[in-house]
C-alpha cells in the first residue's frame, strides 16, 4: 500500500516493515515453534532454534531437562542451528549468520551478513574448517571459520562479476569486524 508524501509530492511512500517478538515470561520455554535442533557430542546439551528469534540450550543428561542458556540476538525467526567444535552457529529470517560461544556465557561472537534474504540452512566440515550457509535466493556461501571469508558458490557469479560474497561482518557488539568477503 503505497500513498503520497504528506508535502504534497507525488512520490510513493516506502513501506515500512515492523517485526513483533513475544516472549514468555518465563524464560525456559519458547513462544513459537521449534525449527532446529543440535546435540552436544557427549549428548548433555540439546539446542533448539525457533521462531521466537531464541536460541535455548537444554541441559538433558538425567531426568527432566531443564533450560541453561538463551541465545538472544536475532530479530527473526531462527531457521537452523549446528555446532562447530565449542561455537554454536546459528542462521535466521533475519539475513544473518550468527557464532555463539556454546558454552555457559552464550555470548555472540560474530554476526554475519553475506545474504540478501532468509538463511534457511547450515552444513559444516569440521575437518576443512568450513561453514557452508543456503538462503531463500539460491545463495550459497562458504566461511573459513578461522579467518570468516565468504565465497558464494551458488549462484554461480559471471565472469565479469566478483567471486565472493562482499558484505560485512561484525562482533557480538556490533563493531566492524576486518573479515570482508574474499575470493577462494
Amino acid at each position: 500500500m503505497h500513498s503520497t508524501a504528506s508535502n504534497g509530492s507525488n512520490k510513493p511512500r516506502k513501506e515500512r516493515k515492523v517485526t513483533l517478538i513475544f516472549k514468555h515470561t518465563t524464560a525456559d520455554q519458547h513462544v513459537a515453534g521449534v525449527e532446529a535442533l543440535a546435540v552436544s557430542a557427549d549428548s548433555s546439551s540439546l539446542y533448539t532454534a525457533s521462531r521466537d528469534s531464541l536460541v535455548k540450550r537444554w541441559d538433558v543428561g538425567a531426568g527432566r531437562p531443564q533450560c541453561s542458556g538463551s541465545f538472544e540476538g536475532h530479530i527473526d525467526w531462527v531457521n537452523d542451528v549446528l555446532l562447530f567444535q565449542d561455537k554454536l552457529v546459528s542462521c535466521s529470517s533475519d539475513r544473518t549468520v550468527k557464532i555463539w560461544q556454546a558454552g555457559d556465557e552464550a555470548r555472540c561472537l560474530h554476526t554475519v551478513q553475506h545474504h540478501s534474504d532468509y538463511v534457511t540452512c547450515l552444513a559444516a566440515s569440521e575437518a576443512a574448517g568450513k561453514l557452508v550457509s543456503a538462503g531463500l535466493r539460491g545463495e550459497v556461501i562458504t566461511y573459513d571459520m578461522q579467518t570468516l571469508q565468504a565465497h558464494l558458490l551458488m549462484p554461480y557469479p559471471s565472469s565479469s562479476g566478483s567471486s565472493s560474497a562482499a558484505s560485512s561482518t561484525t562482533d557480538g557488539a556490533g563493531a566492524a569486524d576486518a573479515a570482508a568477503g574474499a575470493a577462494g
